[in-house]
């Protein structure tokens, strides 16, 4: 049977993936606040996941759980993450040993501010990079690979409980996650480990799973109080600076609670199908090398240096979203290019 394509879907990764290229431009407080980024610059990380639990779920209603869990699925699905990943990554690293070859601690670079996050000179070895490699790589968002990673073996299993248990699986997996937060508080699990961990995104695939079984239904009174519960907590950390102690702190704009707030707004776009826009839709396919591309170019152009040389906040971020979006979808392009190559 042949798969359909939601071009909506495609709108909304092309959407989502220019909000995470703003977002990772490092905007002041004060600018984030007032421009009311808690509101609208967290969405993309609950947003892919419900769209990743609504793809990979469409795709098991035409497979039998054995079907989906053969070899050759899993080992598809791991090559379309971890080719373009290593890419990126061999990108990285050589752009670390360049550095390490010509100085990086040179008069002329010092003097316009410029240092490389991690040292060149000290921690390239074998074992670093095989740890950055498991790890993401360097640059902002580089959980995303390795989340997605443990996704395509566990993703059988939340299919099962929520296709079993509808409903009370959704909130299920809202308290798994709430028992998360007190179990990463408890063990004190550096923030380093969980933010790889798929744990804390556990509800929102759910959620995306839910939606691709039809079982979700526009419950006006509902939506607004899920709303009015993540709207309520978002203010209060975010405006507030409160926080639950068992929270983990370096996630607590987007986790389960807040994302009680972007989930019905995520999935009044997911159920619009007729949804079209043919930029946006080629960026949201690209989305992937294109997250992996801001991931190395915020990981190397240094903010100072960029504004200086572009004497202004907005236009850097501009400038980003121009170079990361036309460099990552030429990205992309070249892939399919050469696996349909492949493929002849």
């Amino acid at each position: 049977m042949m798969k359909k394509h939601y071009s909506n879907i495609d709108v909304l990764k092309g959407l989502c993936i220019i909000i995470v290229i703003i977002e990772h431009s490092k905007w002041t407080r004060v600018i984030w606040l007032k421009g009311l980024f808690p509101f609208w610059d967290r969405i993309a990380i609950p947003c892919f996941m419900v769209i990743s639990g609504f793809v990979y779920a469409k795709s098991m209603m035409n497979e039998t759980i054995k079907e989906a869990c053969r070899h050759k699925v899993i080992i598809k699905r791991l090559k379309r993450y971890l080719l373009p990943y290593t890419c990126a990554y061999i990108l990285e690293i050589a752009v670390f040993l360049l550095a390490a070859l010509i100085n990086s601690h040179t008069e002329i670079i010092n003097s316009l501010g410029y240092s490389l996050e991690t040292d060149p000179n000290n921690k390239i070895s074998f074992s670093y990079i095989l740890k950055g490699f498991l790890t993401g790589g360097f640059g902002p968002g580089s959980y995303y690979t390795p989340v997605m990673i443990q996704l395509v073996f566990l993703f059988p299993l939340l299919y099962l409980f929520i296709e079993k248990y509808r409903y009370k699986g959704l909130v299920a997996s809202g308290i798994f996650c709430f028992f998360s937060e007190l179990w990463q508080y408890y063990f004190q699990i550096p923030h380093s480990v969980y933010r790889l961990l798929i744990l804390r995104h556990v509800m929102t695939i759910c959620f995306g799973i839910y939606l691709a079984l039809g079982c979700y239904k526009r419950n006006k009174l509902l939506n607004a109080l899920s709303m009015l519960v993540g709207f309520t907590y978002i203010v209060a950390h975010s405006y507030f600076s409160w926080t639950p102690a068992f929270f983990n702190n370096g996630w607590a704009d987007v986790n389960f609670v807040a994302c009680l707030f972007f989930i019905p707004i995520i999935a009044f776009f997911v159920q619009k199908e007729e949804l079209t826009c043919k930029p946006l839709e080629l960026i949201g396919k690209a989305s992937y090398h294109i997250y992996l591309t801001q991931m190395v170019y915020y990981n190397f152009a240094k903010k100072e240096i960029m504004i200086m040389l572009l004497k202004n906040q907005y236009f850097w971020c501009l400038f980003s979203v121009m170079i990361c979006v036309c460099a990552g979808t030429l990205y992309y392009l070249l892939e399919q290019h050469l696996r349909q190559r492949r493929n002849k």
